[in-house]
């Protein structure tokens, strides 16, 4: 068994990357002992300027062609259709977190809006009936049908407000 230097999870020895978080084994990444001397250094590329790269679809790194995890961030390249189950909701994840995260652009706050909002009212609509018919589990289950929507609308709304638009500068 390997055991991945970057997030510690043992994985089988055959494999060329971690399961978990899809760091590259034949990479010098420092045992967990010596991740507090460890100092960041910024991730340069591999792919030569007149080569051919693979861009990152989430921070648009280039990366090798043959790579199927990206160098910098970790996101799955090839697509979440040629992955297995778990690679697939590593996929889902990080398709999720980059949303969430940074600046979202005004298009995707409405289609958010568009979105979230009427799931959220829905659900609060079910733990209303829920509550008069006396049922816990609908109103349970409403209650979750409302918190997931309307915390991704939060989210994003407030990475809207609070993260300024990024200038360029020349």
């Amino acid at each position: 068994m390997k055991t991945c230097g970057y997030c510690g999870r043992e994985n089988e020895d055959a494999v060329v990357f971690c399961r978990e978080c899809g760091t590259e084994f034949d990479s010098a990444v420092p045992e967990p002992e010596d991740a507090r001397q460890f100092e960041a250094e910024p991730i340069s590329s591999d792919v030569e300027p007149d080569e051919e790269a693979a861009l990152c679809p989430h921070c648009l790194f280039a990366n090798r062609p043959e790579r199927e995890w990206c160098k910098q961030c970790g996101t799955p390249i090839r697509g979440i259709s040629l992955c297995g189950p778990f690679e697939s909701a590593l996929a889902y994840g990080c398709m999720w977190r980059g949303a969430v995260s940074g600046r979202p652009k005004p298009l995707v706050l409405l289609g958010a809006w568009l979105f979230c909002f009427p799931a959220s009212c829905a659900g609060a609509f079910v733990v209303l009936c829920g509550a008069m018919m006396g049922s816990l589990f609908i109103a349970v289950l409403g209650l979750v049908y409302t918190a997931i929507p309307a915390s991704l609308l939060y989210q994003i709304t407030r990475n809207f407000v609070k993260i300024p638009k990024p200038r360029l500068d020349l």
